[in-house]
């Protein structure tokens, strides 16, 4: 299991972090004795740690858990860090990146704690405004009400290697139950299906962190063309001969040349797509999303996928290019079962609806 100073440590600047403070509110009797010995034991003073800090440059908002601390779990003090860490985010148009680990909501603070979990869907819900990008790395083991809340905001989300993942702890199924927990709450499993978008290990964090900041956060560096070749005179025949060659270069050609790539899977609502891809990069030092078709025929679970990355390059402000390759939409049962025509209406109306440059 991580700490969540190992984990800053491998991730900011060095020196960068500056703690966003926000008072803690007044314990009594055995609460606030359980407080003091989660300090002691875990050295920290609450579950959730805020600040301000830097990774390779770029100014992030940054929320962590401590597992050490009463299992990282929230109540009202964890919650109001929180809050206030999206405000902050939301005010100076910051990136925000989520380090959860937790067992849920803090049950010492009885009903009232879940409660919080509105103010903070509503404080990072102001953040989307921003036009700000929102990291998340799910560490081990993040559930209950933090997993459905600042564990399951970020746009682009990663999980720790073997990292337990998910609404309800299977211990709490089995005792509800009377038997085990399907194995599917893992990181590897939830990127496989498309709930998340990738594993990381800790090695590998700040690296990951940066490209995504490099494309989201960063400014274009165009590289200039020595030379512009003129169109090529083809005859009309020949061109649609040559589409038909299975040897002509696809959209992978293409993305191939992208730098400071972050490729996303799955449409984060437990759906993958074998026909589309989606990535942030750079192409000849542009940054973009670039949604591209991969000559298979496309479903709607692509179709919903493209969606995705549709919205996320319009909130980001980024510049959206569409690689088009593809015998066309799928004709089966299944995916009339899965509102094919409607999801290539939807998809026409993201795209459509765009104010952001597309190609």
């Amino acid at each position: 299991m991580t700490t969540l100073a190992e984990t800053l440590d491998a991730l900011l600047d060095p020196g960068s972090r500056q703690p966003i403070e926000v008072p803690r509110r007044p314990a009594t009797g055995e609460y606030a004795e359980s407080l003091q010995r989660a300090t002691s034991r875990s050295g920290v003073d609450e579950s959730v740690q805020v600040a301000v800090a830097e990774v390779s440059g770029h100014r992030v908002v940054v929320i962590g858990g401590e597992f050490g601390f009463l299992a990282g779990s929230v109540g009202h003090s964890a919650a109001d860090r929180v809050v206030a860490a999206y405000l902050r985010a939301t005010a100076e148009r910051l990136p925000v990146i989520t380090l959860p680990t937790s067992g849920g909501t803090r049950m010492q603070e009885g009903t009232a704690a879940f409660f919080r979990m509105t103010d903070i869907a509503r404080a990072a819900h102001e953040h989307l405004a921003s036009g700000a990008v929102r990291i998340g790395w799910l560490r081990n083991p993040t559930t209950g009400g933090v997993m459905a809340t600042w564990g399951s905001y970020a746009d682009i989300t990663a999980g720790e290697p073997g990292a337990l993942l998910g609404f309800l702890g299977p211990k709490v199924y089995e005792a509800l139950h009377g038997e085990p927990f399907p194995p599917v709450q893992t990181a590897e499993n939830l990127a496989r299906v498309g709930v998340i978008d990738d594993v990381v290990a800790l090695p590998g964090l700040r690296d990951w962190v940066s490209g995504i900041l490099s494309v989201t956060d960063g400014f274009d560096h165009p590289e200039t063309v020595d030379e512009v070749l003129p169109p090529a005179e083809v005859d009309a025949w020949d061109a649609i001969t040559v589409t038909r060659d299975e040897r002509r270069p696809g959209p992978d050609a293409v993305l191939d040349l992208l730098t400071d790539r972050t490729e996303l899977h799955g449409t984060g609502t437990g759906e993958t797509g074998v026909g589309v891809r989606v990535l942030l990069g750079r192409l000849r030092g542009r940054r973009a999303t670039f949604v591209a078709q991969t000559r298979r025929d496309v479903t709607p679970q692509d179709l919903r996928f493209a969606q995705r990355g549709m919205r996320l390059a319009q909130r980001l402000g980024l510049p959206l290019v569409t690689l088009v390759d593809t015998p066309g939409g799928e004709l089966s049962g299944p995916a009339e079962e899965a509102a094919m025509a409607g999801e290539i209406a939807r998809t026409l109306q993201t795209l459509t609806g765009m104010t952001v440059p597309t190609v």
